[in-house]
């Protein structure tokens, strides 16, 4: 970004009366509750300092007399850091998919409710009918060519000894 950006960023935002009454004022609520969270804040912090204060110690120094723990807890990190962007995309892509089945399903459900508004419930009706027995012989059809794949199929392992291991007579296991 361009630093003159920033400059009439500073001057109009900084320099304006709103800005200067309600936000940049010793007593204003920003300022106020600012105080607050930050001598809570340091409140807590030394309560927990005479116990907290070993501990990091200790922790500092085991991390100065072995390196090896810093890089292994770096690279736990970037793994973690990894398969959160990860799981963030996986949820986008499942999310935006079933965005577009649901659009794709209710326009389908519009489609037909216009057909049959369009064409009345009779005709509809034979036209479901008709789809449907075209469905029916295509699913015939291809039951047959299943049916005659799997019997060349068996055919073919009778002719060499069989496909399963206890009666195949070559093959890797053998050699």
């Amino acid at each position: 970004m361009d630093t003159w950006v920033i400059d009439y960023l500073k001057d109009t935002l900084l320099n304006s009366p709103i800005v200067q009454e309600h936000a940049l004022q010793p007593d204003s609520v920003p300022a106020v509750i600012a105080r607050q969270i930050t001598s809570t804040f340091h409140s807590a912090l030394a309560m927990m300092a005479p116990v907290l204060g070993p501990i990091f110690d200790r922790l500092a120094q085991a991390l100065y007399s072995s390196p090896d723990i810093v890089v292994l807890g770096f690279f736990c990190v970037i793994l973690v850091v990894v398969f959160q962007v990860l799981s963030w995309l996986r949820r986008a892509l499942v999310f935006w998919t079933r965005i577009a089945f649901r659009m794709t399903f209710y326009a389908g459900l519009v489609a037909l409710a216009a057909s049959v508004w369009q064409r009345g419930l009779e005709a509809s009706w034979a036209d479901a009918v008709a789809i449907g027995g075209m469905l029916l012989k295509y699913g015939g059809w291809v039951k047959d060519i299943w049916i005659n794949e799997y019997r060349k199929y068996e055919e073919q392992g009778q002719k060499r000894g069989g496909y399963s291991g206890a009666q195949a007579t070559g093959g890797w296991r053998n050699r």
